[in-house]
């Protein structure tokens, strides 16, 4: 019981760090907003995205995720950091102490193939956990190309079937998601989709 309610604290917290509130000017927030909220700098806070916003940035991905940057809305399926050191694990066969270390193992794979798995986390549209309930068995194109899964499981959660048959798949996270931006939304899950099979 103890461990369900420190793991429930830490995902609260994660939404409360990353969830910037609307400037006294009206401002809503951006997707990059959101992922620059605590700052772009690696801080051993498995829950937050500091490895997605270093991966958005070097990837040259940041213009197009903040307002304005194109020309629809989005839907973002945000890894966080420990879905990323899961990934390095998965590539290296080691499990990373630190998320710069994650970083580094995850941008060997070269900044063009982290961009195309950034891109394969984003979907056209806004897409709501409410209205991904009843979308089981979709295939949902990405902005990459290549399309992945929904799989509602039990009617409440929601699996993302990923282009690598040889991984687990992600799942969208119960209380990171629905996080309405200015120029979309966003949902955290727990593990990088992949549009190819990474080593």
């Amino acid at each position: 019981m103890r461990k369900w309610l420190l793991t429930l604290m830490a995902a609260l917290m994660a939404v409360v760090l990353v969830v910037p509130a609307a400037g006294a000017d009206g401002h809503i927030p951006s997707i990059v907003d959101v992922l620059t909220a605590d700052g772009d700098q690696f801080d051993n806070d498995w829950n937050d995205f500091d490895i997605l916003t270093e991966a958005v940035i070097a990837a040259g991905l940041a213009g197009a995720l903040d307002d304005g940057g194109l020309p629809f809305d989005v839907t973002v399926f945000a890894p966080n950091d420990a879905a990323f050191r899961k990934l390095a694990q998965d590539m290296s066969g080691v499990r990373p102490t630190s998320e710069a270390e994650t970083f580094d193992i995850v941008a060997s794979v070269g900044i063009a193939t982290v961009a195309d798995v950034l891109l394969y986390h984003v979907v056209e549209g806004e897409v709501f956990y409410s209205t991904a309930l009843t979308l089981d068995g979709a295939d949902v194109p990405t902005l990459l190309g290549p399309t992945f899964q929904i799989d509602v499981m039990k009617n409440t959660r929601i699996m993302l079937i990923d282009q690598d048959p040889n991984d687990r798949n992600a799942v969208v996270n119960r209380l990171v998601n629905d996080i309405d931006v200015s120029n979309g939304v966003i949902h955290g899950i727990d593990r990088v989709m992949r549009p190819l099979d990474l080593p």
